[in-house]
């Protein structure tokens, strides 16, 4: 027997915008307690390059969350908010590495 094709329709903005803060926050956190550590723990001296080093990994360990949360059909956030990200075929595929690429760079 067939399955009878999923209704895919585009979530709201405000609930991909707080799917986004959710999935956000704890980035964001790290990355202050990372300054926090350097700068008052370990007393290091507040360099450009090392704020840039810290702000630059920080964004990247993001961005392969949301790489690997889009390829596994949606982030932590997302799914609290009974999000998916799938292909508009009316199947429900998971997107692929190029577009979950494509997603995280948005």
């Amino acid at each position: 027997m067939e399955q009878a094709p999923i209704e895919v329709r585009a979530a709201r903005f405000s609930d991909r915008f707080v799917a986004y803060l959710l999935d956000g926050f704890p980035f964001g956190a790290g990355a202050i307690a990372t300054v926090w550590v350097l700068l008052i723990r370990l007393e290091k001296a507040p360099t450009a390059d090392l704020l840039a080093t810290v702000a630059a990994a920080w964004i990247t360990a993001l961005f392969g969350y949301q790489l690997l949360g889009n390829m596994a059909g949606g982030t932590l956030g997302k799914r609290l908010l009974g999000l998916r990200v799938v292909l508009r075929d009316g199947g429900g595929t998971p997107a692929s590495a190029g577009r979950s690429r494509a997603r995280s760079s948005g």
